[in-house]
């Protein structure tokens, strides 16, 4: 598991609700324990990455003392680089995740990782590794809602996913070098560069199951665990099974 952090954003960022670095910091350590007891055989190890250069320790403390299953965690410190003025705060995630696939010690043990934003925990994770076709190249979940707005929105949600390692190393490493003038979100680079390959062997681009994410959004502060994100998140269960093609 490659969990991707941002304890203390930057000053440009501030008009993020959930911006606070205590609060970050808390978000963080309740994500860390989630992938630290899951239960998941699948789950051999956890990298930790941050790009605000905040100190880790108390998330150190976390691995050491609540670590039951004696998982490896990796704790790695990105300096963030320069963004392009006409793309997303994605960009730096990019750079998080390129960093861990060319310098993680523990990449080199598995065939696969999952990249999951760090905050957030994923209740079900477990059934949907098992449910997964293997082996595949990428696993993600791919939605277009654009039949119910007026702007299209047609994007890979980036908050869950999964790659085989050789996979990210030959197609997608280094892609945030291609998002200004052509993207703003890395959402939609996930999209324009994988539904080419929808057929493609190995190329997965939907879950067969709905796999919510528990936690706070960053930008409004809402709780995914409120009565319209859970009555949302029931409606998506039922489409899958009825209509998996379509994201309701």
């Amino acid at each position: 598991v490659v969990m991707t952090a941002c304890i203390a954003p930057a000053s440009q960022y501030v008009d993020l609700v959930r911006h606070d670095s205590h609060i970050r910091l808390a978000d963080y350590a309740r994500g860390l324990r989630f992938w630290l007891s899951n239960t998941s055989p699948r789950i051999v190890g956890i990298v930790f990455v941050e790009n605000s250069g905040h100190p880790l320790s108390a998330l150190i403390e976390i691995a050491q003392a609540e670590n039951k299953y004696g998982r490896p965690v990796e704790f790695m410190s990105v300096k963030a680089g320069d963004i392009p003025k006409d793309v997303s705060y994605g960009y730096s995630e990019l750079e998080m995740v390129d960093e861990v696939v060319r310098n993680s010690e523990l990449l080199t043990r598995a065939p696969y990782f999952i990249k999951a934003t760090g905050r957030l925990s994923f209740p079900g994770v477990e059934t949907l590794l098992e449910n997964i076709n293997y082996p595949f190249k990428v696993a993600v979940d791919t939605r277009n809602d654009g039949f119910m707005r007026k702007r299209r929105r047609q994007f890979v949600s980036t908050q869950l996913m999964m790659v085989k390692c050789s996979t990210y190393k030959t197609d997608l490493i280094d892609k945030k070098k291609e998002m200004s003038g052509k993207w703003q979100m890395i959402e939609e680079l996930y999209y324009d560069c994988l539904m080419p390959r929808n057929g493609e062997p190995g190329i997965l681009l939907r879950f067969p199951i709905s796999v919510d994410p528990a936690g706070f959004a960053a930008h409004n502060g809402e709780s995914y665990q409120s009565t319209k994100k859970t009555i949302a998140k029931y409606i998506r269960k039922i489409g899958r099974k009825c209509f998996p093609g379509c994201w309701m």
